[in-house]
């Protein structure tokens, strides 16, 4: 069988087959419209949707402004928060260190048995709300990560502190490390305070970004900045040191790592 060959139908008779071809000529006219009025609907719409996603990124954009003139008050708390804790886990190691630790320990149990542990803390829902829409418009994934490891740092180091028992075997031992977890949520939050003061626009996120020992090194400079003040720093110097140096020798990360269930 013989391909059938295309042609354009040209009439032979052009008085004859007039109307035939004003419908031949309106059909190609009305399939040029067409096809232009295609072209000219996905030329708007790339345009509606070009302005629809700018007015969004400004928007965010806005939003993340209004967010981060928030976030000077926030980690100012926070860091209040780290310093009140250290020094009543101080103080109580520098009792344990001079040998007044049990003694102060009995003192408590007899005026208050059934109370073992620290004045419980808190950080107010504000602080985490403001914290949240913060995070919400961050478009950088690693920016988000640190303020994630900072909140969860956070809530883990005041559970362990209002958890935390005086009277518990190697009281002393776990005071030190409580110390070195406030250290944590200090440097991380001290990271963040040039870009929430738009002193600096670049990216703040530290963690999964330096490496292990640095960060380790980062969180003794806080940790050992917590007690600067007091009148023996000193005697924090070294149990901080040991600590933080079993940890790097163990390749321990300080970041909160996923659960195996």
């Amino acid at each position: 069988m013989s391909t059938p060959k295309l042609s354009c139908r040209i009439p032979a008779d052009w008085v004859g087959d007039l109307s035939q071809c004003l419908f031949d000529w309106q059909t190609l006219e009305g399939g040029n419209l067409a096809l232009a009025a295609a072209g000219l609907s996905i030329v708007f719409l790339r345009r509606q949707i070009t302005q629809s996603d700018r007015q969004h990124r400004e928007e965010i954009e806005r939003r993340h402004r209004a967010a981060r003139m928030s976030m000077p008050l926030a980690l100012a708390a926070i860091s209040e928060l780290t310093q009140n804790v250290a020094d009543t886990l101080a103080d109580r190691f520098e009792k344990a260190g001079n040998n007044e630790f049990d003694a102060a320990v009995d003192e408590l149990l007899d005026a208050h048995p059934l109370k073992l542990g620290f004045e419980p803390v808190e950080i107010s829902r504000e602080i985490t709300s403001a914290f949240g829409i913060f995070i919400e418009t961050l478009d950088d994934g690693t920016n988000a990560r640190h303020v994630a490891e900072l909140i969860a740092s956070l809530q883990i180091m005041i559970a362990r502190f209002n958890g935390f028992k005086v009277s518990q075997a190697a009281a002393d031992l776990g005071m030190i490390n409580l110390m070195i977890d406030v250290a944590k949520v200090r440097f991380l939050t001290e990271s963040i305070y040039n870009y929430a003061r738009f002193v600096d626009d670049a990216a703040f996120g530290v963690v999964g970004v330096i490496s292990i020992d640095n960060a380790w090194d980062s969180i003794l400079r806080c940790a050992n900045g917590l007690i600067f003040s007091r009148q023996r720093p000193e005697h924090f110097f070294q149990p901080f040191s040991e600590a933080i140096g079993v940890k790097k020798k163990n390749r321990q990360s300080p970041w909160n790592e996923k659960f195996e269930i």
